[in-house]
């Protein structure tokens, strides 16, 4: 019996041996409208055309085609759903910092001091 599980299996293997499991982009790609197809938004359009595929993009690019994982920062601890919410407090185990640095004295008067 054939079940999704080794489907699944069958089509990680075959991409990553293959070597179409990589999806990279280095070319910037303009929109008619002269704004950027963004390489978060293009991963997440190449993945929603593969039912077997899995990718890290970012959760602005989110469509109905494509969901996020709920991960467990160890096992047997709790699932948590990429929601703004975890990601924002850092919970949800696959999440990053960018850190942001601003000269205080020239900045723009919304910064709050």
């Amino acid at each position: 019996m054939t079940t999704s599980r080794s489907i699944w299996k069958t089509h990680y293997w075959a991409a990553v041996i293959s070597g179409t499991a990589i999806c990279e982009s280095s070319d910037t790609i303009n929109n008619p409208d002269g704004s950027i197809y963004d390489h978060g938004q293009q991963i997440l359009d190449a993945l929603a055309k593969d039912r077997y595929g899995i990718a890290v993009s970012n959760l602005r690019y989110l469509t109905p085609q494509v969901k996020p994982l709920a991960l467990a920062a160890k096992g047997g601890r709790r699932l948590l759903r990429a929601t703004k919410e975890n990601l924002i407090q850092r919970k949800y185990p696959f999440t990053r910092v960018i850190p942001a640095f601003l000269n205080a004295r020239r900045a723009s008067p919304w910064i709050l001091k």
